[in-house]
């Protein structure tokens, strides 16, 4: 799950970089490289402001967690203020029709399929067999982060499985319209679970969940709410600058990364040993150990990368199946490879330690 919570960070990152670079070396847009600088860091910003001195606590956790809704508000005002630039400024593409639920395309919501011959829906069962593989292994991945022990969450497996077969269902809905899929993602679910929960700063500064609240009424009150929005309210999102929204996607893939524990063991190869921070794996486990299960977990990341994105032999891209179909099979052998594996070139306590074991859970291991 390491793995791909860092890949989905990455892709996050990546897009919003790649398209920062391509308005530089394109048309050298000053407007947009501002927009989305500033976006970054005024998130960046609000989002410190937990830590602050001022206001009282829970003033202060509300206005942090309100840092990229602020901040978007906020940047994409400004947009309208530079004299004579706000209509030459590239903004979010909406439907121009005027009438609610329109598509920018025009075309009807629901997708006709009954031009497809039948030959057609027997091989798009293939590439559907991957993508509902990739599904399930992303909301497994996604459930497990969001449900850990540091969470401080309740519910049991009945949940999970009762979000499994809504989400089935959404995604049955979402196809027949035409729609992108829902289902538990990254970094948004345990970021959801972060903001509804009460939180303090431990001895080195980092969050700390006290309590956690758990409700489905947030969730189902913001979707109706952009559900609203995009229904009724199309021309208020067409007002966001595409540079507010890079900018947004960079904050949430660097912002994901601090809960990442593969992203924090990468970081020890450059830290001075004294200078560790006190993770319950740096405490029982050796650091060469530390060092080499944070080797593989590179290279698993590598390699799915380089499946994702071909940009290193150019002649794969001229293939009948592209090899980026193959990515959920090799994310679902990594699950054998570390039950089987794994536990032939680490003991099985190094092992506890380093992948599903939290610090406050550590001595069950030893008594």
């Amino acid at each position: 799950e390491e793995i791909l919570a860092l890949m989905v960070s990455f892709v996050f990152i990546y897009n919003a970089i790649e398209s920062l670079v391509y308005e530089v070396d394109s048309t050298y847009d000053l407007a947009f490289v501002s927009l989305f600088l500033g976006t970054f860091l005024l998130c960046n910003l609000v989002n410190s402001f937990r830590k602050s001195r001022y206001v009282t606590r829970e003033l202060r956790a509300f206005i942090s967690n309100l840092a990229p809704a602020l901040s978007i508000c906020i940047v994409t005002g400004l947009s309208y203020c530079v004299p004579n630039r706000s209509d030459q400024i590239q903004r979010t593409k909406m439907s121009q029709e005027g009438r609610p639920f329109a598509t920018t395309t025009g075309r009807p919501w629901l997708v006709d399929g009954s031009g497809i011959i039948w030959q057609s829906k027997l091989l798009c069962c293939v590439p559907g067999f991957l993508v509902s593989v990739l599904f399930m292994t992303e909301a497994s991945i996604g459930m497990l982060l969001t449900v850990r022990p540091e969470m401080k969450l309740r519910k049991g497996s009945p949940y999970l499985h009762w979000d499994t077969f809504l989400q089935g269902l959404m995604v049955i809905g979402c196809s027949l319209f035409g729609l992108p899929w829902c289902m538990v993602s990254l970094p948004h679910s345990p970021m959801n679970v972060e903001v509804l929960a009460d939180t303090a700063d431990d001895d080195q500064g980092n969050k700390m969940i006290l309590r956690s609240r758990e409700t489905r009424w947030t969730a189902f009150l913001s979707h109706a709410a952009m559900l609203c929005l995009v229904g009724f309210a199309s021309s208020w999102i067409a007002l966001i600058p595409i540079g507010v929204a890079f900018g947004f996607l960079l904050y949430m893939g660097t912002e994901s990364l601090s809960d990442n524990d593969l992203f924090e063991r990468f970081q020890l190869f450059f830290t001075d040993p004294s200078l560790y921070p006190p993770s319950h794996y740096v405490r029982f486990v050796r650091r060469s150990v530390i060092h080499w299960y944070t080797v593989i977990q590179l290279l698993c990341f590598i390699f799915l990368w380089l499946l994702h994105d071909n940009f290193y032999v150019p002649a794969l891209d001229g293939l009948a199946v592209p090899i980026s179909m193959f990515f959920p099979l090799v994310l679902v052998a990594m699950v054998p490879f570390r039950m089987f594996l794994l536990p032939k070139v680490f003991s099985k306590l190094d092992l506890s330690i380093l992948t599903s074991v939290d610090e406050h859970s550590i001595a069950r291991l030893f008594y």
